[in-house]
C-alpha cells in the first residue's frame, strides 16, 4: 500500500511536534533563599534595638541605633537542574526597609536624661517570587 505526501507530510509534522513539545521544559526547579537583615550606618543612642522577623534575629548593643533595616524574607529563586521540571511561581513576598530615630529625652528641654532607638513607618522596597517545582508536561514519574 503507498502512502500519499499529505499522509507522509502530517505524521512527519505530528512527530516533530512531539519533538518540540518535549525540549521546551526549562530543566529548572525551585530554591530556597532563607531570610536576611542587613543594618545600616549606626547612630550613637542609649538604647539599643531588637527585630525578630520569619526567625531571623537582628539587633544591636545599648550604644547604638541603626538609620536603617532591611528585612529580606524567605523566597524562592529558579536554579538549573537536570531534571525535566521548572519553577512555577505561585505568590510574591515584599522586602521591608525600616527606619530609626534614635530619640533624645530631656528634662526641661535642658537637660539629656537618655535616648531611646525607634522605630519609623516601614516601606516596601521590592518583591521576591514564592516558587514550587512542578513536572514538565507529558513527563511520566519513573518508579
Amino acid at each position: 500500500m503507498r502512502s500519499s505526501p499529505i499522509t507522509i507530510l502530517l505524521a512527519m509534522m505530528s512527530v516533530t511536534a512531539a519533538t518540540v513539545a518535549q525540549d521546551t521544559c526549562a530543566m529548572t526547579r525551585a530554591s530556597e533563599v532563607p531570610a536576611s537583615g542587613v543594618l545600616g550606618p549606626v547612630l550613637p543612642c542609649a538604647s539599643g534595638f531588637k527585630l525578630d522577623f520569619n526567625g531571623v534575629r537582628v539587633g544591636s548593643n545599648a550604644n547604638t541605633c541603626p538609620s536603617w533595616v532591611t528585612l529580606t524574607p524567605t523566597h524562592h529563586e529558579a536554579i538549573a537542574c537536570s531534571d525535566r521540571t521548572y519553577a512555577e511561581i505561585y505568590g510574591m513576598v515584599q522586602e521591608q526597609i525600616i527606619n530609626f530615630n534614635c530619640t533624645r529625652h530631656t528634662f526641661l528641654g535642658l537637660f539629656s536624661l537618655d535616648s531611646t532607638c525607634d522605630r519609623q513607618p516601614s516601606v516596601n522596597s521590592g518583591s521576591f517570587p514564592l516558587m514550587v517545582t512542578r513536572r514538565c508536561p507529558n513527563e511520566t514519574i519513573d518508579q
